[in-house]
């Protein structure tokens, strides 16, 4: 018997890199979506540009603070990242 815990979609099963490849393209479609660069979205969440591109490739395995900073940054909610 699997007892899979539901995650936006994601059983518990699904691999780290799954969900980080997700929300990057999440990410780049919200930014895409404002028309701004990886550098306006950097200097609206107050990270940096090279953190953004790999948040994008689903490189980095984001902070909740990060993510909160993320969505603040793109104007949207955090489940929306999680999104298929």
């Amino acid at each position: 018997m699997r007892n899979d815990i539901d995650f936006f979609g994601f059983s518990v099963l699904h691999s780290q890199v799954q969900i980080t490849k997700l929300v990057g393209k999440n990410i780049r479609h919200y930014r895409h979506r404002l028309k701004i660069s990886q550098e306006t979205l950097a200097f609206r969440c107050k990270m940096g540009s090279d953190y953004i591109a790999k948040c994008e490739r689903g490189e980095m395995n984001m902070t909740l603070e990060n993510i909160a900073k993320m969505c603040k940054g793109l104007k949207i909610a955090p489940e929306k990242l999680f999104r298929t």
